[in-house]
Formats: structure tokens, C-alpha cells, sequence
């Protein structure tokens, strides 16, 4: 697939999801889900099967962290409420699926999200909806990956304890069996590992 070069236009949905607790017990939270990403595992690996194994050690609900970023590091006095920490996230295997099939997806891969405390005091993660970009595509495959990436946000805004919005909600039982209302996550199966299997074709 080769994309020509100008200007295309896709949706965006931003989301803004409410998390149980403070501020800082939702950031915690947050870290413990996602963990940083293990670049020296990932570049040892020989193999898919490799990758596959790092990434259910690494990414235990799918993501890792590329990056993050402290909102507030202007001094108290400029910036005495705000507090917020944005991350990159995202999926090694994903990103390679993607690449081999569309370099320029890769735009959409890593997710920017924050974390933050808003004017009431309640804890609140923003992060838009990734499958939006990849359906504009106009290619199954990458649909397929939009879909996936928007299943694993689901399942990860339940682990957070948060409300999974209803344009998430099909994905989330498709690839899960999970149910958006009520996200009891401690009856929820187990989610299914990311083998490359479970990815979409981009043989070449």
C-alpha cells in the first residue's frame, strides 16, 4: 500500500475518562499498567516469538511507555493547582505490523495521553480514540489494527478502574468478551496475548 503524497483528513474523538482516587493514585496507577518499555529486550530479540515473549512480560495490558513528560515543572508559585504528566505509549509489535504495511500509519501507533487532576480535584485521563486515524486508511488491515488498538484501550481503561465509553465498547467484547457497562475487571477473563497470530497479515 503506498499512500500518495498531500493533505488527508481522518476524525479525531478526543476522550476524557474519570478515574477512581486522587490524582496521584491514578498516576500510579497508570505506571504500574503501562511500564516503561524494555528497548534492550526488544533489541535482543531474535525472532517474533522473541518479541511476542518480551511484549507479554513488558506490556502485561498491551502498552508500554516510549515517554513522559511532567506537565508542571514551572515553579508553584506560577502554577500552584495544575498537575498533569503526559505519556507516549504504545506497542512494539503493532508499530512493526504497521510499518511493513504503511510507513506513514506509523503517525498513529503511539498514543499521546495525560493524566491530570482537573479543577474539581478528580483525576482524569485524555487520550484519543486510535482506531478513528487507521480507518481512514481505507485498507482492512489496517482497520484491523485501529480495532485492536481500541480494544486495548478499552482494557486498559478498565484496569484503571475508569468507565469504557461506548465507542469502544464493540471492540472491547469483540476482541475480548468484555462488556463496556460496569467494567468489574475482577470477573473479567484474562485478556488474549498479543501473538503474532492474533496480528493482521502483512506478509509482503
Amino acid at each position: 500500500m503506498t499512500v500518495p503524497a498531500g493533505a488527508h483528513e481522518h476524525l479525531c474523538r478526543r476522550l476524557v475518562i474519570a478515574l477512581p482516587g486522587t490524582y496521584e493514585q491514578a498516576r500510579e496507577r497508570f505506571e504500574r499498567a503501562v511500564p516503561v518499555a524494555d528497548e534492550l529486550g526488544f533489541t535482543a530479540a531474535r525472532s517474533w516469538q522473541e518479541v511476542a515473549i518480551v511484549v507479554q512480560t513488558n506490556a502485561p495490558h498491551g502498552f508500554m511507555r516510549f515517554r513522559r513528560g511532567d506537565v508542571a515543572v514551572l515553579p508553584p508559585t506560577l502554577s500552584p493547582r495544575e498537575q498533569a504528566v503526559q505519556y507516549l505509549i504504545g506497542n512494539h509489535m503493532i508499530t512493526q505490523t504497521v510499518l511493513r504495511r504503511e510507513p506513514s500509519a506509523m503517525l498513529h501507533t503511539a498514543l499521546p495521553a495525560v493524566i491530570y487532576r482537573d479543577r474539581q480535584g478528580a483525576a482524569r485521563l485524555a487520550v484519543d480514540q486510535p482506531g478513528l486515524p487507521f480507518a481512514s486508511y481505507d485498507d482492512p488491515h489496517l482497520t484491523t489494527v485501529g480495532e485492536r488498538l481500541d480494544a486495548l484501550l478499552g482494557r486498559l481503561i478498565c484496569v484503571l478502574g475508569g468507565r469504557v465509553p461506548e465507542s469502544l465498547g464493540s471492540a472491547l467484547a469483540h476482541h475480548y468478551g468484555l462488556r463496556s457497562a460496569g467494567n468489574d475487571t475482577r470477573s473479567s477473563p484474562r485478556p488474549k496475548s498479543l501473538q503474532r497470530a492474533e496480528l493482521p497479515d502483512v506478509a509482503t
